[in-house]
């Protein structure tokens, strides 16, 4: 039978899962669309500092798989959102082969610091040194269009599984990291989610133990 270490969750997320009506699979199939809009392409290597002053790739993180939080110092959303990555960040804590990445691209590098210093445990913090890429990142993820912040969830070769998936979104999101690792885009495992949150009270199959493993894994960081 399922595990039932958190049984409070569980019983909330089947109530979630059986209480769509047709405006409500209308919504979630636009918003979970969203997820899909970048996935399959490779997000581009950058070059950035660390902040010991070092300086690194974005590439030296392949073989995790990866929440990118693009973020600017004089963007307020971003700044309050630091408030759900802590959270996410400690959701991830089992989970060794998947990191978390806030990439700031915008913004003098003095205040980059001070910001990172005033939110400690969010993650690993990276700048962006090659200036000339911040257009780029702006146009090619028409950032520029939908502000910051903008978020993506990469796999262990760096191409891009999901997007549009805020850290607010706390356990789904924390979930699609996880499936990430196997190469299932964020679409399909956001879809997976609302399924098995409503089959783990219904079946009992390596699925669904597999999805209350999860639960129980994570809950027990909350």
């Amino acid at each position: 039978m399922p595990n039932k270490k958190a049984p409070f969750l569980l019983f909330l997320l089947s109530v979630y899962a059986l209480s769509f009506s047709s405006c409500k699979a209308i919504l979630i199939r636009h918003v979970f669309n969203g997820y899909h809009q970048y996935s399959g392409q490779e997000f581009p290597n950058l070059q950035v500092a660390k902040e010991d002053g070092t300086h690194t790739e974005l590439y030296a993180y392949k073989g995790k798989a990866v929440y990118l939080n693009i973020w600017a110092t004089w963007c307020k959303p971003c700044i309050e959102d630091f408030t759900y990555i802590q959270k996410m960040n400690t959701l991830i804590t089992p989970y060794k082969d998947i990191v978390i990445i806030n990439l700031c691209v915008n913004g003098p590098k003095e205040q980059w610091l001070k910001m990172i210093h005033e939110h400690p445990e969010t993650g690993l913090q990276l700048f962006l040194t090659d200036t000339s890429k911040y257009a780029f990142l702006l146009k090619r993820f028409k950032i520029e269009d939908k502000g910051f912040p903008s978020f993506f969830i990469l796999d262990s070769s760096d191409t891009i599984q999901g997007s549009n998936i805020g850290p607010d979104q706390g356990i789904l999101t924390t979930y699609c990291l996880v499936q990430a690792q196997k190469k299932i885009d964020t679409r399909t495992a956001a879809y997976n989610f609302l399924r098995l949150s409503k089959e783990m009270k219904q079946k009992d199959n390596a699925e669904t133990k597999e999805f209350v493993d999860f639960l129980t894994t994570v809950s027990a960081k909350q």
